[in-house]
């Protein structure tokens, strides 16, 4: 966009406020395109708070970061339209405001790395299940090494482990064939300190080791990694990767077991390890090329 104007030595007047409007209308498209909006939902900017369609406004958090000009995460609250005065910006005006906005909330995902929803009223797991349903994304059961309970619909606990252990930096399910595209999390209970969700853009980590790594990404591209995993037949609750090889698999039943691995991991092999059912540990072994 370029706009000009003359100086005439006496500060600005109607023509200099004639000429920017001019060119405004004339880059409104491409001004749409840089905000990343529609026309629909094309607003004025108001400070450091953006009114988006009357249905968000955007906010800030703790620890919020730039990257490449982005917001990270991006955090988005209910606009003064989505609040009246018995506090309607609960999950009934989030999940309006989800549905009436998937495509652009689906584009700030990928834009952002991650959009934070605060301030509106979710109290339990069947209205966090109201809005995950409204985003419309399909639903991808959990194969993994953590512990978790079904609560309600598409919503499962995170990890039922010791609170004083450490969740790292991971893909979530990255050795299985069937893998989410998205996250959502949500938190009904606040842990009694910390409960930070830390993330980091894995596209950036790349970028890094491609930089300062050359060779090493240069092996693991070429010869893959080996993941080594190894479980209890019954779920262990003071591990977060204590999830049983049974409850993973759905069968008590070994062999059955090791059709379900090469059915659902990239590439694996199953390791049984002697002693009774109760003491039994079997290590998987499952290769990402």
């Amino acid at each position: 966009m370029e706009a000009t104007s003359e100086q005439d030595g006496g500060g600005s007047g109607a023509g200099d406020y004639e000429a920017l409007m001019a060119a405004l209308m004339a880059n409104r498209q491409l001004l749409e395109a840089k905000v990343g909006i529609n026309n629909a939902m094309f607003a004025a900017s108001d400070s450091a708070t953006s009114q988006l369609g009357g249905s968000f406004v955007v906010g800030e958090c703790q620890g919020q970061k730039t990257i490449d000009g982005e917001q990270m995460p991006l955090v988005l609250g209910p606009s003064r339209e989505g609040t009246g005065e018995e506090g309607a910006a609960g999950y009934e005006a989030l999940v309006a405001a989800v549905k009436g906005n998937r495509e652009w909330l689906e584009d700030k995902v990928v834009t952002n790395s991650a959009v934070l929803l605060r301030g509106f009223d979710v109290h339990d797991a069947a209205e966090f299940d109201a809005v995950v349903e409204a985003l419309g994304w399909p639903d991808i059961r959990y194969v993994g090494p953590a512990p978790r309970t079904h609560v309600h619909g598409r919503v499962w606990t995170a990890n039922e482990g010791p609170l004083e252990q450490s969740v790292y930096f991971h893909h979530e399910m990255v050795l299985i064939k069937e893998f989410p595209a998205k996250v959502i999390l949500f938190c009904e209970v606040p842990p009694p300190e910390g409960g930070e969700t830390p993330f980091v853009p894995s596209y950036r980590v790349t970028e890094r080791a491609l930089e300062e790594f050359p060779e090493m990404v240069e092996e693991l591209d070429a010869k893959g990694l080996l993941y080594t995993f190894t479980a209890p037949s019954n779920n262990d609750t003071e591990s977060m990767r204590g999830r049983g090889w049974e409850d993973a698999f759905g069968t008590s039943d070994k062999s059955e077991a090791e059709t379900s691995l090469l059915m659902k991991f990239l590439k694996g092999l199953i390791f049984w390890n002697g002693g009774s059912t109760q003491v039994d540990r079997t290590t998987f072994c499952a290769q990402k090329e």
